[in-house]
Parts: structure tokens; C-alpha cells; sequence
């Protein structure tokens, strides 16, 4: 079972990448946030956002702009604006999941399959941000775009019992706080394999 989805006509399949000097730059910057107050670290996060927009060409910026992947002040401070830019501009968008199609089994496998992406997309946020819990909402955002991407249709955003949001899909439902389990244990199981690799 595989789903698709078309690409964009406003955005060129092309490689994106911010140069290394401002990935550098952003890293240091975001965690120097911490040490500001809270009104003047918003005030760098958006003069930081700014600029980073402005280094992207105009058709790159309003596609950004019109996700909204990045409306949210809290989550423009978790997700690094250049992993956002791997996430949104160097993905097919494409599943290769298996299983009955509507089964509870084939929806564990899709967001099986995203958080293996989103750990390849989002590692630096994720090895950053990792202690905060904004980061894991703005990642089930992502989680959530990339299966409209996908044409996905039978997966939605929901509240739990206790007022947690959680993801489902086909027959199968994930809160947040499950979600952010599933993603570092692939994160994890990520690093451990680069680490091998490099021996």
C-alpha cells in the first residue's frame, strides 16, 4: 500500500539547504535564548525569523508562510527554522506503508514510518529541544502535514479523555505523550546507528 501526493507547483523539486554559517549561527542564537527575557528572547526569535525568511527565495518564503508550520511563536523557538526547510523543500512526501489499507495496523505503520522522517528532518531540533515539550507538539504538526501531503485523508487531530491531543488515523490513535516516546526511541536508535557507521 503506498500513498502519494503531487508536488507543488509553486515550489521546484530542487535541493534546498541553508549555507553553514547561519545553520551555526541559528544553533548558538537559539540557545542563547534562554538566557534573555522572555520579551526580548521573542523579539530575537522573530528578528532571527525574519532573516532567515529573507534568505530564502520569495516563492520558498510564501510557501513557508502558508503552511503555518511556523505561526506559532513557541514552535518557531523548538524547530529550527533550517530543519523546517529539509522538512518542507527536500521531501518527497511519499509513504511505502504496508497492511490492510483502514486497518489499525497500517495507520501504527505510517507514523512509524513519518517519525523515522521526522528524526531524519528534525534530528537537530530534536538533540536541542529535547527537554522542552513544545517541541513534540510542533513535531505532531509536522506529523500531521506531511499526511495531508500524502493524501492521507482519514487522519485528523483529536483530544483524549484527559484533554490530550493525540493523532488518529485509520483505527489507530497516538496521544502526544506516546508520540514523543515513539520519536526519540527512533531518534535514538538513529544516533547509535550513525555512531556505528562512523567507526
Amino acid at each position: 500500500m503506498s500513498f502519494s501526493s503531487e508536488e507543488g507547483k509553486s515550489v521546484k523539486r530542487k535541493r534546498v539547504t541553508m549555507n553553514q554559517d547561519e545553520e551555526n549561527t541559528s544553533s548558538d542564537d537559539f540557545k542563547d535564548c534562554a538566557q534573555l527575557s522572555f520579551l526580548d528572547a521573542n523579539w530575537f526569535l522573530e528578528v532571527l525569523e525574519e532573516a532567515n525568511m529573507m534568505n530564502l527565495p520569495l516563492e520558498h518564503r510564501e510557501f513557508i508562510q502558508n503552511t503555518k508550520l511556523r505561526s506559532k511563536i513557541k514552535h518557531r523557538g523548538a524547530v529550527l527554522f533550517s530543519d523546517d526547510v529539509e522538512f518542507l523543500f527536500n521531501n518527497n512526501f511519499r509513504l511505502y506503508a504496508s497492511g490492510q489499507p483502514g486497518s489499525m495496523t497500517c495507520g501504527k505503520l505510517i507514523v512509524e514510518e513519518i517519525c523515522v522522517r521526522l528524526c531524519s528532518s528534525f534530528g537537530q531540533s530534536i538533540e536541542i529541544k529535547a527537554t522542552r515539550s513544545c517541541i513534540w507538539s510542533a513535531l505532531l504538526d509536522r506529523c500531521m502535514y506531511f499526511l495531508q501531503k500524502a493524501q492521507v485523508k482519514q487522519a485528523k487531530l483529536v483530544r483524549n479523555r484527559n484533554c490530550e491531543t493525540a493523532l488518529e488515523i485509520f483505527e489507530y490513535r497516538i496521544s502526544r505523550s506516546n508520540f514523543r516516546k515513539l520519536l526519540l526511541g527512533h531518534f535514538t536508535t538513529r544516533k547509535r546507528e550513525m555512531v556505528n557507521n562512523n567507526r
